[in-house]
This record gives structure tokens, C-alpha cells and sequence, in this order.
């Protein structure tokens, strides 16, 4: 399976990032993306929506009315990809975060009219409201109109501080969008025929450099400084209202609702705070751990997913829980997305889906009616038990604090601090001008300006979590100084295969000051900024393999440092690169005996694909490779029961993983050993052992002329003669050959009773009284060899019939017949006087 920059799963600790309303056909990627059109067009519901299965590459057209799905489709090489997607009636614009590329959908002909490439993985986000569209790069600050039908540049970009958060309309057509460096949110009105978008609102939400979470509302919009504790919600420019709200750890929000209400969910303290206007709501979550997603308000009601259960809990408007929806979600988040009067509910892992209408009625979905298409589902991540939760603590200090002066200001950088378990929420500088300054706890630089020339200072910073406040880290003393060397030109930044990135960038001019090394700092998406490293004079830098997580965006600044510790400015932002490397090695290989012959069939998950798209999986056994693009391989050309080693690699633009590894046998001819045996008059029931060789064998049982198919450990065959001898046969049979086992077996004797009853007198009374002849051959004609009375027994051994018919009138109810019972003594008895048992059926007999 091809894997994705960005891969919505499940980690355990992990914080989610924020959700994003994902609109209809999120599974269309492939096809769009490799032809240029769909190949049929799709029926669309006002109350419909398409939900994606990512393991078989497939989606399902919902209708959110009747619950069921009206239309599945695997498309042709689009395992696994995450794709964001937004749709109005007139345009879809899709984002595929593997490659970056962005595709204008026309809804009416499905065809593709216009392209534009885009970095991969987060850190784009692509807006389209009435015919407008835009282009937001967070981890840049550019803010670019584009043509929603041909992605072509509209006027001027407006560009803004590196690290963006959000780019969402609202339902008046206005873009709004986050400047954490500033605290700002910014509205921007689209520009018309051709004119460039302008800038409306400029609204300051925070302290420069807290972290900011956008989510637009029905009516209005709504910031969340988690740095802050503080809900802004802007209802216009002016009717702006602040909340605090109690955070107390990591906050995430929906970056769109159809709603008036935010909700604000607290992953790991599993708390959601639901505010309207001034009024906050507090809903705690059941269970434990951070796994939860962005709440959404939904008719009254609170909805939020546990990834870390598959269950989504439901809260009144009092905070009751009133319902615990089960889905099973596989290794994959729960997504949510209202559309059309009704809530959406999505497993994209599994075949699992719900729908959720205004009256909160819940219709399951499943997306896999028919089975699943496409590959096999891997198997199930082997999860050890969970390691004893760390006890939660205040953080420690931050590493590696540093500062250096610039001309009036001085710029402050320091290493993570230890969360000791709970997520640093911010961190605190202090020793300026009597000044403190929060920063949020994604952010570990920091420039502080306003500082005297030739003042020393001696600035501290320490971390916050939900435990509390953390030791100080002290930095060098510094004295920023007018002596300051210019800013380095613009860094370029390479990715390259090893995972390391390559950042040169042109020799800044110290303006008389020697220049002793560059500082390098990052700008992720959300404004995100962190010390990459320094050098000494030369230009370039290295950033270690691992360093920075691969998949994700970032971009450079770099800083010139002279020999008396003076430092420039930043320079100007590098361009946008995504770290990667090869992929890590498949994950739970399972290799078994297929059902055919010299094959063995391989199973396995995808792993991290660590930055670029994981484009196949070498399989290698017995001494040959082939390349797959879905999650499982036979392999065949395997001696009959022959054990060969099976090695799986995944691919990548940066080359191989390292091998799975794992054993597998393919089948051998089976084995079959006869055992006892039980019989009836007309059947026998034999017992075996079989060995199927690793295959699905299947067994026969014959005797008599006859045979009959069954089960692998007892066989019964009947309408077999009674009284009979047999060769009893089982065979097993598999993709690789057969075995036979035989035994000499007997049917159950068949017995019978002499029957003649007195009638009418003198003579004819006498007759029956002195018995019924039995002869030596089956005919009356043949020699007397006895007598038998009426109620005498026998067994019978077969039955011959050579024309002699015998009529017994009335003394055996007017019996009559030709055929004669050879009885174990070797004589025949005209069967009109003897009765058999079991219903006194010749048929069970065999020919004499």
C-alpha cells in the first residue's frame, strides 16, 4: 500500500493534531491523479456523502437518509493515500498529501481542469467558497488567491509572518487565518475579476508567539490561544469576545463547524468545553488517555471520539454522556463531518461508518457490503502490553539555553524541556525590562527587542505543563550592541535520501565585524520555530538524519554571528522541503501455506513511510523477487513441503527498508491413516486421521461401487447391502496430490422372521402348522433342505430371483413374490414367508 506523508493513525501518547472537516470524495485521488478523469461519472445525494476505506482503496457513496451505500468503487492505485478535499455545488478542489498536488474537480463532467503543485504533507491549506479559492502556506506565510477552475495565480500573494494557522472561510466568503508570531487574525476579502485580495480585518487575539487553534463557526469566528487559556470569538469587528477557559493541557478544535458553538476539546486531560458566547461548559470524557479527537456540537448535542477505545461519546446539553457509540476503527482515526442535516462518522481503516441525523438516530454503514476489494486487510498490529503510564510531573529545565545580542534586542533559543510526562504547554522568559513573555510550548526561540545597548541582561526560561511550573534554565549573560552584522542572503534547503537536509545559504557581510558562525533556526506549520544548530564561518549545514520528523514541513531562517557574539537578523525564509528517508521495514509479516501448490502467501502492514509515499513492497523467497503495490504476495514455484524464507522491503523514493523477515511452508501432499469403524445394516461410518499438508484438502470415502464426499476425520457412506463385505477406501485430497488408506469393512447383518398364521381348518389348518420348506436353490423345484415355523429367525445373506413366484394367501396377508432369501445356512426361503427387518425391504439385500 502506498504510503501517505501524513498518516492518519493511531499512537499511543501521541497528541492529534487538529481535525479537519473532510469533504465528500476523499477517495477519488488515485484515479484523478494518474488519469486526468474519472472513468464514470458518480451520482450525487444533497444528504450523501462519499466515505473512503483506505486498505482496499475504495470509497462508499452514503446516503445519509436511508444509512446504506449506493455506490462502491476501488480505485486503481489509491491504497492508502490521505487526501484533504473541499466541495462546494460548483467546484471540488482536492489536495493529495503524498505528492502535494492540488487538483480543481469540474462535479459535473468529474474531470480534472487545472493543476497546481504544493509541497507534500501538512501545511497547506487549500479554501474554496462560491467560486473563490485560496492557497494558504502556513509554513511560508503566503496567503494566495488562485482561479477555483484553473489554479492559476490571481494578483499579488499576500504574505504574512512564516507559520500560519488556519485558512478557512466562513460563510460570508471571508478567509480567516492565524499569525501566531503576531497574535493576530487576519480576514481577507477575495479580489474580483482579476484584483488582488486585500486584507479586512486585523484583530490582535494574543500575545506575539502564543500558539493559536482557528475555527470558523456559523456565526462568527473563534481563536483559541492555548498559551493564553483564552477563547476570542470575533463575531465582527467589533463584537470581539473573550473566554478564558482552563485548559490545563494540549487543546485541539474543529477547523470548521456547522454550529454556533466552539468546542474545545482537552486531548490529555479528556476534558471538552463547549462555549457559547460568554458561557462555558465543561464535559468530562470517560476513560484515560490522550486520544481524543475534536469535539463537535451536533443538534443540541457533544460529540467526541476516543481513538484509543473506537467508541464516540455523546453529552447532553447538561453533560450527561446519553450515548456511547461503538465503531471499530481499525489502526486508523475517527473522522467526523456534517453535511446536509447529518453528522458523518467515518473508520477509514475498516468498513465501519455511521450516520447521525438531527434527531441523533444512529444508522451503522457498511462500506465493505460485498466484501472488501482491493488487498488484503493487514493483520493486526502485535501490541505488547502497555508499559506503566510514566507519573506525571512538573517539567524540567530547558537544555541548551543560549542567547545572543542584536542591535537593541537580543534573541533567546533553548532545547525542548522534559515534559516528565504531561505536554509543556508554554514556556516563560524573564530578566527583560522587567518584562515576562510567554511562549507557546512549540516555540524555542524567541527575539526580544526594546533592549538598551550596552546593558547586560540575564534571561531565564522555564516550562509549564499541567503539573505546574518548571526549574529555570539560564542563559549567557548578553549585551545587545549597535555592532551587528548584516543578514545572511536567503538559505536554500535540500532534502535528501539519508534524511538529512543540506542548508547553504550566501556569506553575510559583518559590516566590519568578523563573522564566527551562522545560527540556524526552523519554522514549521502553526509557527512552530526551533534551533536547528550553528556552525562556525562556513555556509552550509547539515541537519542530522532525524532531527527533524520526517513528513513534515519546514522551512529556515539563518542568523549571522560575529566574534564578539553580536548577532544580525534573521535572513529572509528558505523555501518549503519535507525531510524523508527510506521507510521503516513492514510491520506484523505473516507468511502461511496457500491453497495451491509450491505457494505460500504473505501478509503485512504498512509501515512509516518517513516522508515520501511508499510507491511498492519487494517480496523475495526461493530465490525470486517481485513487486507489489497492496500489503500481501503469494509466492510460488515452492518444492511440495519445502520451507522457505520470505522477505518483504518497502520502497520509496529514497529506496528500500530494511527486510521483514519470517518462515513459511508450502503444502505437501497429505497423509491419511484409516482407524476403527462402526456399521448399520446398509452403511458404514469410518474414522481417520488425515494430515491436509498445510492446504484445504478434501476427503472421499468409497466402497461397494459407491462413494460419497465429508469431512476430514469420519466419512459415512450408505445404501450399501446388508450383510455385506467391503474395501473400505478413504482418500485425501490437496493442491499438491492425494493418499489413500484402505480397510476391509461388513455391513451389519440384516435378520428376519419365518411368518405363517393357521387358516381355516382341518387340513389347511394342518398346513401351516407343519412348516415352510426351505430349499437348496432359490426355486421350490430345487431340493428340500428344511423346514421352518412361523416365527423361526434367520439371517438373510442376499436375495436371488429366478421367476418361481410364491403366493402365501392369507397366511402372510396375501404376500406374493419371485424372490427368494439366501439365509446364512447356505438354504433359500421364498421371501413371501419371511418377513425382514427394517420394514421387510429386498433392497437392502445384495444380488445372490
Amino acid at each position: 500500500m502506498p504510503g501517505a506523508a501524513v498518516r492518519k493513525l493511531k499512537s499511543k501518547g501521541a497528541v492529534i493534531s487538529l481535525v479537519t472537516t473532510v469533504a465528500l470524495i476523499a477517495a477519488i485521488v488515485a484515479t484523478l491523479l494518474g488519469t486526468g478523469f474519472f472513468s464514470t461519472a458518480v451520482a450525487t445525494h444533497d444528504a450523501a456523502a462519499w466515505l473512503w476505506s483506505v486498505m482496499p482503496g475504495e470509497m462508499a457513496h452514503v446516503n445519509g437518509d436511508t444509512g446504506r451505500v449506493d455506490i462502491r468503487e476501488e480505485l486503481k492505485d489509491a491504497q492508502g493515500h490521505d487526501v484533504e478535499i473541499v466541495q462546494t455545488d460548483e467546484q471540488i478542489l482536492l489536495r493529495d498529501l503524498d505528492t502535494g498536488k492540488i487538483n480543481a474537480i469540474d462535479p459535473a463532467t468529474l474531470q480534472v481542469t487545472g493543476s497546481a503543485e504544493t509541497p507534500p504533507g501538512q501545511g497547506i491549506n487549500v479554501a474554496l467558497h462560491d467560486g473563490k479559492a485560496f492557497i494558504v502556506d502556513s509554513v511560508q506565510g503566503v496567503v494566495r488567491q488562485v482561479d477555483a477552475k484553473t489554479l492559476t495565480p490571481i494578483g499579488e500573494p499576500l504574505r504574512f509572518a512564516a507559520g500560519l494557522t488556519g485558512g478557512v472561510f466562513d460563510n460570508e466568503g471571508k478567509l480567516w487565518f492565524a499569525v501566531p508570531k503576531e497574535g493576530t487574525l487576519v480576514g481577507i476579502t477575495p479580489g474580483e475579476n482579476g484584483a488582488n485580495a486585500k486584507v479586512d480585518n486585523t484583530i490582535g487575539v494574543a500575545e506575539p508567539s502564543h500558539e493559536l487553534v482557528i475555527s470558523v463557526l456559523r456565526e462568527g469566528v473563534a481563536v483559541l490561544d492555548t498559551t493564553g487559556a483564552t477563547l476570542t470569538t470575533v463575531y465582527g469587528a467589533d463584537d470581539v469576545r473573550n473566554v478564558a477557559v482552563p485548559l490545563n493541557g494540549m487543546a485541539i478544535m474543529p477547523a470548521s463547524t456547522d454550529s454556533t458553538i466552539a468546542t474545545i476539546t482537552v486531548t490529555d486531560g479528556r476534558h471538552v468545553f463547549a462555549v457559547d458566547g460568554e458561557s462555558v461548559k465543561d464535559y468530562a470524557v470517560p476513560g484515560e488517555g490522550a486520544e481524543l479527537g475534536a469535539a463537535m456540537e451536533w443538534w443540541g448535542r457533544i460529540y467526541v471520539a476516543d481513538n484509543a477505545t473506537d467508541t464516540v461519546y455523546v453529552f447532553d446539553k447538561d453533560g450527561k454522556v446519553v450515548d456511547e457509540i461503538e465503531i471499530a476503527a481499525g489502526d486508523g482515526l475517527i473522522e467526523m463531518q456534517t453535511r446536509d442535516g447529518h453528522l458523518f462518522i467515518n473508520a477509514p481503516y475498516t468498513k465501519n461508518a455511521l450516520v447521525v441525523d438531527e434527531n441523533h438516530k444512529v444508522k451503522k454503514v457498511d462500506k465493505g457490503v460485498g466484501g472488501i476489494l482491493g488487498a488484503d486487510i493487514p493483520p493486526e498490529e502485535k501490541v505488547e502490553a502497555d508499559p506503566p503510564k510514566p507519573k506525571e510531573a512538573p517539567p524540567g529545565a530547558p537544555r541548551n539555553v543560549r542567547a545572543t545580542p542584536g542591535n537593541g534586542s537580543a534573541t533567546l533559543s533553548w532545547d525542548a524541556a522534559p515534559n516528565n510526562g504531561a505536554a509543556i504547554t508554554k514556556y516563560v522568559v524573564e530578566g527583560a525590562l522587567d518584562k515576562t513573555f510567554e511562549v507557546a510550548g512549540n516555540q524555542q526561540v524567541l527575539k526580544i527587542p526594546g533592549l538598551d545597548n550596552g546593558t547586560e541582561y540575564n534571561l531565564t526560561v522555564y516550562a509549564i505543563n499541567k503539573k505546574g511550573e518548571g526549574p529555570k534554565g539560564a542563559a549567557n549573560p548578553v549585551v545587545p550592541t549597535a555592532e551587528v552584522p548584516d543578514a545572511p542572503g536567503a538559505p536554500t534547503a535540500t532534502a535528501n535520501p539519508d534524511g538529512t537536509v543540506a542548508i547553504q545559504w550566501p556569506a553575510a557581510d559583518g559590516q566590519g565585524n568578523k563573522i564566527s558562525g551562522y545560527k540556524v533556526d526552523s519554522i514549521g506549520a502553526g509557527g512552530a520555530s526551533q534551533p536547528v544548530g550553528e556552525v562556525g564561518d562556513e555556509t552550509t549545514m547539515t541537519v542530522p538524519a532525524g532531527d527533524l520528523t520526517y513528513g513534515q514541513q519546514y522551512a529556515f531562517t539563518v542568523t549571522a554571528i560575529a566574534e564578539s557574539g553580536a548577532a544580525s537578523d534573521p535572513s529572509a525564509v528558505s523555501a518549503t522541503v519535507v525531510p524523508f528517508t527510506k521507510p521503516d521495514k513492514p510491520v506484523n509479516l505473516t507468511a502461511t501455506t496457500a491453497n495451491a501448490k509450491g505457494t505460500v502467501h504473505a501478509t503485512w502492514g504498512a509501515p512509516a513511510d518517513n516522508g515520501r509515499p511508499i510507491t511498492g513492497y519487494k517480496v523475495t523467497a526461493n530465490g525470486a523477487s517481485q513487486t507489489v503495490t497492496g500489503t500481501s504476495a503469494d509466492i510460488g514455484g515452492i518444492g511440495d513441503g519445502a520451507t522457505v524464507q520470505v522477505d518483504v522491503v518497502a520502497i520509496n523514493e529514497a529506496g528500500e527498508s530494511e527486510a521483514a523477515s519470517t518462515t513459511a511452508q508450502a503444502m505437501s501432499k497429505p497423509t491419511v491413516s484409516v482407524g476403527n469403524h462402526s456399521a448399520t445394516t446398509n452403511s458404514i461410518t469410518v474414522n481417520f486421521s488425515a494430515n491436509d499438508g498445510g492446504g484445504q484438502a478434501t476427503c472421499k470415502l468409497s466402497a461397494g461401487g459407491k462413494s460419497v464426499d465429508g469431512g476430514c476425520s469420519s466419512i459415512t457412506l450408505g445404501g450399501l447391502p446388508a450383510s455385506s463385505s467391503f474395501e473400505a477406501v478413504v482418500t485425501v485430497t490437496n493442491a499438491a496430490g492425494s493418499a489413500t488408506d484402505k480397510k476391509n469393512v461388513n455391513t451389519n447383518d440384516l435378520g428376519g422372521v419365518t411368518r405363517c398364521v393357521n387358516y381355516g381348518s382341518g387340513d389347511t389348518a394342518v398346513y401351516c402348522n407343519t412348516g415352510i420348506r426351505i430349499y437348496s436353490g432359490p426355486k421350490q423345484s430345487y431340493s428340500k433342505t428344511g423346514t421352518m415355523y412361523n416365527g423361526d429367525r434367520g439371517t438373510a445373506v442376499c436375495k436371488a430371483d429366478e421367476g418361481d413366484n410364491v403366493y402365501a394367501y392369507n397366511y402372510n396377508n396375501d404376500k406374493q413374490s419371485t424372490v427368494f432369501i439366501k439365509l446364512s445356512n447356505g438354504s433359500y426361503i421364498p421371501w413371501a414367508w419371511f418377513n425382514l427387518d427394517s420394514g421387510d425391504n429386498t433392497g437392502l439385500l445384495a444380488n445372490c
